[in-house]
């Protein structure tokens, strides 16, 4: 799911990807689960977190958030050169991208894992 949202949520808006990927996560996230079985609410509040997180952490192109249309817009008052060109944000938006993918497959599941363990009970609330 990380990989997939890191590139649809580089495409659209994050708060867009969320609202449309999260839903589809947490079902897909459930739907190996028998009908007479609960779906474990640790796993699935861990995954949907994760994904939520990357929701965030993808920003490789300049139609990623808002903050990136205004950096990309910026300009410099006396010479009206941008302060950015697209393809210094493309950079650097695709390897910011691929660490926080890399961070969230890797470290960044356990972490979350952890965290609801401590925090949820084991009936999920």
């Amino acid at each position: 799911f990380i990989a997939l949202i890191a590139i649809v949520t580089s495409l659209i808006s994050h708060t867009v990807g969320a609202l449309i990927l999260l839903p589809v996560v947490a079902s897909a996230a459930c739907s190996h689960v028998d009908a007479e079985e609960l779906c474990d609410l640790r796993r699935l509040r861990t995954i949907v977190m994760c994904c939520a997180f990357m929701c965030s952490g993808s920003m490789a192109l300049p139609i990623s958030s808002f903050p990136n249309m205004a950096a990309i817009a910026a300009t410099d008052e006396r010479t009206g050169q941008p302060f950015l060109n697209p393809r210094q944000l493309l950079r650097f938006g695709l390897v910011f991208t691929a660490i926080s993918t890399t961070s969230l497959i890797t470290v960044g599941y356990g972490f979350v894992s952890l965290i609801m363990h401590l925090t949820v009970g084991a009936d999920g609330e």
